[in-house]
């Protein structure tokens, strides 16, 4: 199966040239990519929108001829849409280490707004657990998802509040807060793009 690669975006977004202009280096790379591939699909979805920040997340799985398999891959872009860059939100927080997982305070905060309610206990454990994440910024605070196996995958999803992370945040992530709030950024993963 050779899907390559997708993007997802809401049917009324006026400015599709821009994100495609901003994006088109993520699908000619998995276009590049995929050619030695056997099976190959990511899907890019967009997670908010604003004048100053396109975010998005990417998953997807590939196995290709050096016989190594992706099983599930995923990953978030954030671009910062004046200089077209991408940004990390990672450098936003003073507590994360270089694997991109946060410090034990950090993750405690974390795990004090994730939901178990519909988890299935092995999920849980593995969760609580897990330490690495990617993060994305909605105009509410930011977005810890992760993908942890224990008898299966398990995906989760964790919005933390800006309020609760202003301990955690440098200069440059409460700037960026910031303008997420106030440019009301919109929150397309708000209209069931998950």
């Amino acid at each position: 199966m050779r899907d390559v690669a997708s993007i997802t975006m809401p049917k009324d977004l006026d400015d599709v040239d821009a994100v495609v202009a901003l994006t088109k280096g993520w699908l000619d790379d998995h276009m590049a990519a995929s050619l030695a591939c056997l099976h190959y699909r990511y899907s890019l979805t967009l997670r908010s929108l604003s004048s100053q920040w396109l975010v998005a997340t990417q998953l997807g799985s590939s196995e290709c001829g050096d016989g190594e398999s992706t099983p599930s891959d995923i990953e978030s872009f954030l671009w910062n849409r004046a200089s077209g860059k991408e940004v990390s939100p990672w450098d936003w927080l003073a507590e994360s280490a270089p694997a991109n997982t946060p410090g034990p305070a950090l993750q405690a905060i974390i795990m004090k707004f994730t939901r178990f309610d519909s988890a299935p206990s092995d999920c849980r454990e593995a969760i609580e657990s897990n330490a690495e994440y990617v993060v994305w910024p909605t105009s509410r605070g930011l977005v810890f998802e992760g993908m942890v196996y224990s008898s299966r995958a398990c995906l989760f999803e964790t919005e933390v509040p800006y309020e609760a992370l202003r301990q955690f945040m440098t200069k440059a992530g409460l700037d960026a807060a910031a303008s997420f709030q106030h440019e009301k950024a919109r929150d397309l993963y708000d209209d069931g793009l998950q």
